[in-house]
């Protein structure tokens, strides 16, 4: 079993990010190559990524709202073979690590986040291959990769 990352697309017309507006999909779902797992929207259109494989999705990138760069990731998937995530190694693999065993005693433990000029409450579940906290908000798990996480309790 390998992982495939999808990242944004680029929708056209030198446009350099897009709203997320709507998930087909979620963590834990099976999907088919070519099946809609997202639109987004930018101020010409709005438009549907499909999926390029089989899989089961893993992780979402993004939250109904938020504004996601062009070749972001925005879906993780479980595949059959090889997949498209190579393993790290060397320098980053380090960082990770090191982060990682920082977060540890903090795992499955509250944590609470700034976003959007608030802040937003999960609970630590893990730490992906890019070093971005992965934390459970109801039943869907969100990666913060930006703002200053707080670990509460």
């Amino acid at each position: 079993m390998g992982e495939h990352i999808i990242k944004l697309p680029d929708v056209g017309e030198g446009v350099a990010e897009a709203e997320l507006v709507e998930w087909h999909v979620k963590v834990g779902d099976l999907v088919r190559e070519d099946a809609v797992l997202a639109a987004v929207m930018t101020d010409k259109a709005t438009v549907e990524i499909p999926s390029p494989v089989d899989g089961e999705i893993l992780w979402l990138g993004a939250e109904i709202g938020d504004t996601v760069a062009i070749g972001s990731p925005i879906v993780r998937l479980k595949v059959a073979g090889e997949g498209n995530v190579k393993p790290q190694s060397g320098a980053a693999d380090g960082v990770i690590a090191a982060w990682r065993r920082r977060a540890a005693p903090h795992m499955d433990r509250p944590v609470e986040w700034d976003v959007d000029g608030g802040s937003r409450q999960g609970r630590a579940e893990d730490i992906d291959v890019t070093g971005a906290l992965l934390v459970r908000v109801d039943d869907q798990i969100v990666r913060v990769i930006s703002g200053e996480v707080r670990w509460l309790a």
